[in-house]
Parts: C-alpha cells; structure tokens; sequence
C-alpha cells in the first residue's frame, strides 16, 4: 500500500487520511478541518475536479492539492493514476505552487465561502428577468436585463461559464470572467 511505503521510505513523514475512505484503508480518519488545523503541507486528492473543489470548500485557507485524475476529463486534477507514486516521491522533496483566485461575496454584509469556480445570480421565478449593475472600481461598465448572471473565476471559466457560452480563460490570468443569457438574446461575455 503507497502510504504504508512513503511512511517507511520518508521517515517523519505523517500521512492524514479523509474520514470518508479511512475505514477501508483501516486507518484512523481526520476531517479535512483538521488537516487545515495541522498545517499540512499539500493535501491529496483521488478523483476529478469535483473532488478537489469539495475539498476546497471544507477550508477557509485552502492548502495546496494534488489532484489525481479519476475522472474523465479535468482542468484541475494533475496527475494521471500511472504517475501518482514518483509524483507523490518528488513532491516531498519540495514543490512550487499554483496558486488559483477566487471569489468573495457578501450577501446582506454577510460573507459566504468563498468561490473558487464561480457564483452564478438567477431570479427565483421563472421567466422574470433580472435587472443587473457591473460596476468596476467604482465606474459603471454595463447595465442590462438578463435571466442570469455568472461570474467565474479564471479557474471557473471552464465551468458553468464556459457551459454559458463564456469564454475560457487562461487559470495564470488573474481575471473574472461575467457571461449573462437573455432569453431571446445571444449570451454576452465579459473579462
């Protein structure tokens, strides 16, 4: 088993693993919380992007994650299974970071998680549109009516956004990606 191995070959090193999977790996579980708490030094995760943005989620400052890809197709997940042991080997031994932007929103001065993907506005009724402001640093860039807004991160541009018609973003770019639908006109797209 790789983490018997690493904890044999790399001697001080401690391995965490999730509660979900601990079970059957018959060891003892550590919620994603306090892997945050301990300060790890990278977190692992076997899955798609999916898995890596729930994990995400779960922390108010995310450490870095490796992610294997499990899935189909994935913009974040790293690493192919074949390759996941020399990786894990270099990884530690030092590694830089990626860092990715995300998203704050207050609702009614109340701060929710943040995004790392994005945050999508929609009307509560049905075929009701929405009326919109953009306004950035202060000057008003656009105003419009639509069925919803979606404002994506460089990392999120591949998601919904892109799903919206939005444009694909480049995750070195630090940007924000507003793609808008109306129902009887065309999407608009914004960086």
């Amino acid at each position: 088993m790789l983490i018997y191995q690493i904890e044999c070959e790399e001697k001080g090193t401690v391995i965490f693993v999730d509660e979900d999977i601990a079970q059957q790996l018959g060891r003892e579980g550590t919620s994603v919380a306090e892997m945050e708490r301990q300060k790890v030094d990278f977190i692992v995760s076997v899955g798609g992007d999916g898995t890596i943005l729930r994990t995400i989620h779960k922390m108010a400052d995310p450490a870095p994650i490796l992610g294997i890809n499990m899935g189909t197709l994935g913009f974040l997940v790293d690493v192919e299974p074949k390759d996941a042991v020399e990786t894990l080997r270099r990884l530690l031994s030092g590694f830089d970071v990626d860092v990715r932007s995300r998203l704050k929103l207050l609702l009614n001065g109340v701060c929710l998680p943040r995004a790392t993907n994005e945050i999508a506005f929609l009307t509560a009724s049905p075929a009701k549109m929405i009326e919109f402001e953009i306004i950035v640093d202060g000057a008003l860039m656009e105003d419009f009516r639509a069925d919803g807004v979606i404002v994506a991160t460089s990392t999120g541009s591949t998601a919904y956004a892109m799903s919206a018609g939005g444009p694909i973003v480049d995750p070195r770019v630090d940007a924000i990606a507003v793609s808008y639908t109306h129902l009887t006109l065309p999407t608009k797209r914004i960086v």
